[in-house]
């Protein structure tokens, strides 16, 4: 029984390159709520929140970059050749975090949660969940990851694999084993196979909720079994020189969703879509010519934000062709800016990695909620709730 009850909450973990966002980003596909540890301790160190000071006083002002943030590679280079140094980093980030997931626990609607983090087993966050999914790949895959995705050459890539715990000791206290080392598809199919048998509190754990837009009109998430008409779709609509491939799409499926709009069951629009950090992102908008833009647009949006909503995004992005007066017209008029408007500290839009935002045209940016700091424990009901 884990600590929330109410919630099945899955534990992901695994060493460095393992594929954990890989099987984080299916789970969310089928429609937990998914939570990025490692992100959370990056936010507990930004400047204004709760890690920074202890963190600058402890390693030194050397650590900072021009703007006064903690220069995450550096502080890297450090703790990642000290031991004593990077379990002092832990015993300030570890409490930080926890706090923070558990106030994001607390507030989801979704009864399925997903926490993935690299040291799960280590912070003593297992122990608190229903099941544990343990994510793994051979060290020539793990090496070879680092060196093309991450632009580590083989010294530093090999240092990181090394500072980690051995591989097996997760392995053994794994309830769900996911091999990661061959095609996005072959996961799926290890994902689902495991899916139904960790969902006790789920009733229907392969139904997927439309949000209902107008009468006839929904959303629709799509999800891997949909390839075939996600390409379909894509190639219709869009103008690319190439066409795309069903396996072309079920690749892309390791990084993002498809957003579907239907009226009256019948495909009219779609579009790439994204939740990274707090961030929703919505890029290669496309839909039919049948039906006038100021009545599409508007009600996409509508269901992207509610989906945003639902999964405590702080800030929605937008991207849109450039040069494209007519949409960037619609999307000002519901509240939409320039990214240029926006307070860096108080906008997370800007801790997002720009890999999130792969589109070639104009972002616009719309704050969905002001940022409060979730490293506060939460109160219900007059109880301070920790978790």
């Amino acid at each position: 029984m884990s600590a929330w009850p109410g919630k099945t909450v899955i534990g992901l973990t695994g060493n460095i390159a393992t594929g954990k966002s890989v099987v984080r980003k299916m789970l969310e596909h089928l429609g937990a709520f998914t939570i990025d540890a490692d992100f959370l301790a990056h936010r507990a160190i930004a400047r204004g929140e709760p890690g920074y000071q202890p963190v600058v006083e402890f390693f030194g002002e050397s650590i900072l970059d021009p703007d006064d943030q903690i220069d995450r590679a550096r502080l890297a280079c450090l703790v990642f050749v000290d031991t004593e140094a990077l379990t002092n980093l832990e015993n300030i980030l570890h409490p930080l975090v926890g706090i923070a997931i558990d106030r994001l626990i607390r507030q989801a609607q979704q009864p399925v949660i997903v926490v993935e983090a690299i040291k799960l087993i280590e912070a003593g966050l297992a122990q608190k969940c229903d099941q544990i999914w343990v994510t793994y790949a051979p060290e020539d895959l793990q090496l070879a990851r680092l060196i093309q995705h991450r632009g580590m050459d083989e010294t530093r890539a090999l240092q990181r694999i090394q500072a980690q715990p051995p591989q097996e000791s997760k392995n053994a206290m794994a309830d769900v084993l996911v091999q990661n080392s061959s095609s996005i598809a072959d996961t799926w199919r290890q994902v689902m196979a495991h899916w139904p048998d960790s969902m006790p509190l789920v009733e229907h754990h392969l139904v997927r909720i439309p949000v209902q837009i107008s009468p006839g009109l929904i959303l629709q998430r799509a999800w891997p079994p949909d390839t075939n008409q996600v390409t379909e779709l894509l190639n219709h609509l869009s103008n690319r020189q190439r066409q795309l491939t069903p396996e072309d799409v079920m690749d892309s499926f390791a990084r993002q969703a498809y957003l579907i709009l239907e009226r009256n069951q019948i495909p009219i629009g779609i579009c790439d879509w994204n939740i990274d950090k707090f961030v929703a992102c919505a890029d290669e908008i496309l839909f039919t010519e049948s039906i006038p833009l100021e009545t599409l647009l508007p009600a996409m949006i509508l269901g992207m934000e509610k989906l945003a909503h639902e999964t405590q995004c702080e800030v929605m992005v937008l991207c849109i062709q450039n040069g494209n007066s007519h949409w960037q017209a619609i999307v000002n008029q519901m509240g939409y800016q320039s990214p240029a408007s926006y307070d860096p500290v108080m906008c997370s839009w800007k801790g997002i990695s720009t890999a999130s935002l792969t589109g070639t045209g104009t972002f616009f940016v719309k704050r969905l909620k002001r940022p409060k700091s979730i490293f506060a424990p939460l109160e219900l009901k007059g109880v301070v709730a920790r978790g």
